[in-house]
Parts: C-alpha cells; structure tokens; sequence
C-alpha cells in the first residue's frame, strides 16, 4: 500500500479541491500533489465512520497527557488531605470548600484521563472528536468557521489555536483536548505543539479558500 505523506507525524491525505487549496497555499508541504494518497488503517476506519476522508489527526502527546493528569490527581490529593486532617480551627465552611476543591479536581483528572485517549481528525466537511472508541462525535462543520486563531494573546488553550465561527454552539468540553463555547472552539492542551499547528494551517487554508471562492 501506499505510504501516505507524513509530516511531523501527522498522517495527511488530501484530496480534489481542498487538496488543490492546501497545495496552493503550502506549495505542496501538506498534501501529495500526485493525487489521491492510500490511508493507514486506523484513517480508513475514521473515513469509513465519518463518510468523509481525513485530512489530519491530533492526539495528545503521552508525556504531557502524564503531566497534567498527574498534576490534578496531586492537586486533588493535597486539596483533600487538608480538607480531612485540617485542625479543629478550620472552620466547618472551609473545610468543605476544601474537600469539594479537592473532588473536582480529581474528577477533572477523570475526565482529561478519559477525552486524552482519544483524537481530534480534520475531514472536509468538519471536526470530529473520536473518542478512542470508534466512535465520532462532530466538534463543529467546517462551514460555520470564520477565522482561526492562534497568536500569542489569542483565548487559545496551551499549544493550540482557537475557531472563531459564524453561529453559536452548545457548550462542550473534553479537558486536554479542545472545549467549545458559544462562538469559540479552543483545540490544544496537552496535545503536541507541531500537530495543531499544522491542523490550524489546514483549517486557515481552507477557510481562505472558501472565502475567496476557490473551493
């Protein structure tokens, strides 16, 4: 089989006019300009559950997924172990802000141990969230995105960019991973640096296409 073009790590296939956009504006450094690429396994199963061809995929990265996971459960611990052996001049109303400061965050830990197994995947036609199961979830079609944003004071998670979008969304979270808030999607966290960039890149691209009318 074909290998598929790899960059950074980041499995890209590309295809008709969206590949003609990204080569244009990449000059091929996204996309096989030599027509449609073969997928590995695991792209093919995401197509065929999606009805739609990938074009990249963001996981988080292991040792940064440790770390933050790691942290909570610490934080967690530690919010905890005050809450219950704090001496008898810990106000009662303290203490229970302690321990549910404590059991959020544990919880937290939960759930960013949970979303971080699985996947952000750009197709097309939207972002999809797979959660590590097989099982797709839309983040938002690509259609409602406006604009993307990813400078130094952008409202971005660490190590991501932020979609501005036309209509608002309901509300949605996966710690680690990417949260969507009225007009607003984040993608970042504990994934890894050269991964969203290059997501953010596709997603400007192709928004710059269909604005300017070219897809």
């Amino acid at each position: 089989m074909k290998a598929p073009l790899r960059n950074g790590g980041l499995h890209v296939v590309c295809s008709g006019r969206v590949r003609a956009a990204l080569a244009l504006a990449f000059k091929s450094r996204y996309c096989d300009d030599k027509g449609d690429g073969d997928m590995t396994e695991q792209q093919e199963g995401g197509a065929a559950d999606t009805g739609a061809q990938v074009l990249s995929r963001v996981q988080a990265s292991k040792p940064r997924r440790v770390f933050g996971v790691a942290t909570l459960v610490l934080l967690g611990g530690i919010l905890l172990y005050i809450g219950f052996g704090g001496g008898s001049e810990m106000g009662f109303g303290w203490r229970l802000y302690i321990l549910v400061l404590g059991a959020a965050a544990l919880w937290v830990a939960r759930i960013m141990q949970r979303a971080t197994r699985g996947a952000i995947v750009l197709t097309e036609a939207a972002l999809l969230f797979e959660d590590g199961t097989g099982d797709f979830s839309v983040i938002v079609p690509l259609a409602e995105v406006t604009a993307v944003e990813r400078g130094t004071f952008a409202n971005k998670p660490s190590n991501g960019f932020s979609l501005r979008l036309g209509a608002k969304q309901d509300r949605a979270w996966q710690p680690g991973l990417w949260w969507r808030m009225g007009k607003r999607i984040g993608v970042g966290g504990v994934a890894a640096g050269a991964d969203t960039k290059a997501m953010a890149d596709m997603i400007a691209a192709i928004v710059n296409a269909r604005t300017s009318g070219a897809i």
